[in-house]
């Protein structure tokens, strides 16, 4: 029984099983340090994560959104990326004329939206070298509008560091 799974996990490491479950473990790749989610009549705060597969096989890539004290608040969907394409993670549902969302990618349960709802994400592919070549952007869109006529315009967009896990800030 050793021998039959070592053989299997030699055989996912070099990528030769790949719909085994031992290929589709999600590594976590990259740290985004600061997301905001906010509603409200006066400040409005949602967080687009882009991630694009520039790796030749499918890739399966999910966000987990934290609070500042570390304290893991939610899971956005475990979207499958076909090679070349985007896909938007966001930390809750904008009006769509603001910001598109692709299906799946809102956080769930939805991100608390009111008091100080702001952390850290982490986004992770499919293990192998394969999917480590994802492209991960993050924005913090800030919206105005009011709780009854949703997000009306956008006032500012600021772009947060994207590092990547384990290592440290290399500046600007």
């Amino acid at each position: 029984m050793k021998h039959a799974i070592l053989f299997a996990v030699g055989l996912a490491v070099c990528g030769m099983i790949d719909n085994s479950v031992l290929a589709q473990e999600e590594t976590p790749r990259y740290l985004v340090p600061y997301w905001r989610s906010v509603v409200g009549n006066e400040i409005r705060a949602v967080t687009a994560l882009t991630v694009v597969n520039q790796s030749d096989r499918v890739c399966n890539v999910q966000v987990e959104w934290f609070r500042s004290n570390g304290t893991s608040v939610s899971t956005s969907g475990l979207a499958s990326i076909n090679p070349g394409e985007a896909f938007h993670f966001c930390s809750r549902s904008p009006t769509a004329t603001v910001l598109t969302c692709s299906a799946g990618g809102v956080a769930n349960p939805s991100l608390p939206t009111a008091g100080t709802n702001q952390g850290k994400a982490v986004v992770s592919s499919t293990e192998g070298h394969d999917c480590s070549l994802i492209a991960v952007d993050a924005r913090v869109y800030y919206t105005t509008g009011s709780n009854s006529a949703g997000d009306t315009g956008i006032s500012a967009v600021s772009n947060s560091k994207v590092v990547f896990i384990g290592e440290g800030n290399l500046g600007d």
